[in-house]
């Protein structure tokens, strides 16, 4: 069975092979389902903003680029993977989805009549996609191996922040001194680079990069860049993932905070009103944590547990793919 995944472009442009330096989120998402769709028995190509020729991944997936792909095609299955622009156009594949991971503004008419199933990682993102057509939609989670991400070795007096600056860590940063004053040994480590805001977002960014520079000078912080291998041995060796969201949609994707907590971290969350609600197994509120709080409490929402990527194609895509989905009129 064909499946042809269209990836939404990723400025620069990206390569598969990014993985082994830590790329993360959604192109790491991406990239372990497609692997995971192919040893599964799918014939999977994936279109996206390639950096370089056509590739072809150790399991067979092939690589293009984005424009390399004919709507006019009949593949078996065609899969959006967060690009809305897809459906813009007539599609002749067979069984048409999209994969969102977000909570996004409404489709036109036109776009929704053409997609069969409409893919949401939890039943936050679910909720607020109301548009929707409830017979459309499916809950599919992340996949997150607990072989590879699991507790090893003993946890240090450290909190890590590693997902993109603008989703809480000024925030943080601000809260630090006061943090310092209840956590007395806590070190705090900052793994996402934040030198591409001055390139993704001009002066602006610039200005905020610097903003960033000076706050993180205080005593207890650290920062470092770190591949895959490196960002799974500081997930192990931290006690706390810190996450205060700035906002309940600031972060709707969770990857992170998946592998924080597979690795033994406690989660430190400004609410569960948010994304992480079905992930979070146990939580800290931010603020309490802020006044002193070191202790988790269960979450009553946690509904998805951790699986690897071979089980979601098994047990969510496989039959979706199989014909276990009523085409669209």
């Amino acid at each position: 069975m064909e499946v042809a995944i269209i990836s939404n472009a990723v400025a620069g442009g990206w390569h598969p092979l990014d993985l082994q330096r830590f790329l993360g989120g959604n192109e790491e998402s991406l990239a372990l389902l497609s692997e995971a769709m192919q040893e599964a028995g799918f014939a999977v190509e994936v279109f996206t903003s390639l950096r370089g020729p056509d590739w072809v991944s150790p399991a067979g997936v092939i690589w293009r680029q984005r424009e390399a792909f004919d709507d006019r095609y009949p593949v078996d299955a065609l899969i959006s993977w967060k690009d809305r622009a897809i459906w813009l156009h007539p599609q002749a594949a067979k069984l048409r989805i999209h994969a969102s991971q977000d909570v996004e503004p409404p489709l036109s008419n036109g776009a929704m009549r053409q997609i069969d199933r409409f893919i949401t990682l939890a039943s936050y993102h679910t909720e607020r996609l109301t548009w929707i057509d409830p017979a459309k939609r499916t809950v599919i989670p992340l996949g997150v191996d607990p072989e590879e991400y699991k507790p090893e070795g003993e946890k240090e007096s450290l909190a890590i922040y590693a997902t993109s600056p603008d989703r809480g860590l000024e925030t943080l940063l601000t809260d630090w001194p006061r943090i310092r004053e209840t956590h007395p040994d806590l070190r705090l480590l900052i793994t996402y680079d934040w030198s591409r805001l001055a390139t993704m977002s001009g002066p602006q960014g610039a200005a905020y990069a610097k903003h960033l520079e000076k706050l993180a000078a205080q005593p207890g912080i650290e920062r470092a860049t770190y591949d895959a291998a490196g960002i799974k041995a500081a997930f192990q060796r931290a006690r706390f993932y810190i996450h205060p969201l700035i906002h309940p949609d600031a972060d709707l994707f969770g990857f992170g905070a998946m592998k924080a907590q597979a690795c033994g971290c406690k989660l430190v969350l400004s609410g569960l009103d948010c994304g992480f609600r079905d992930m979070a197994r146990e939580w800290i509120p931010y603020d309490e944590f802020v006044n002193g709080r070191m202790e988790p409490e269960k979450n009553p929402r946690f509904s998805l547990e951790p699986m690897p990527w071979d089980r979601i194609v098994s047990e969510y895509w496989a039959p979706l793919l199989r014909g276990e989905v009523q085409h669209a009129s």
